[in-house]
């Protein structure tokens, strides 16, 4: 079991073994995060609208329109 465990922690991919499935913890805090925020109303698309925004046309400082209360 160790020897499974630190495989998995240095290449970082799942090791699907049986039923049970093993992620990092680094993994699992990434795909909370992303899970949090695409449960938000409207944080998908303000997303992908950030995203095709150059840069040089960003604002001063962090604009969060439409997401509700956090």
């Amino acid at each position: 079991m160790r020897t499974l465990l630190h495989a998995m922690k240095q290449s970082r991919k799942p090791m699907k073994r049986a039923n049970p499935v093993l992620i990092s913890e680094e993994d699992l805090s990434s795909i909370q995060e992303t899970l949090y925020l695409l449960a938000i109303p409207n944080m998908r698309e303000s997303i992908k609208e950030s995203m095709a925004e150059p840069l040089s046309k960003g604002k001063d400082g962090p604009c969060f329109k439409n997401v509700g209360s956090l």
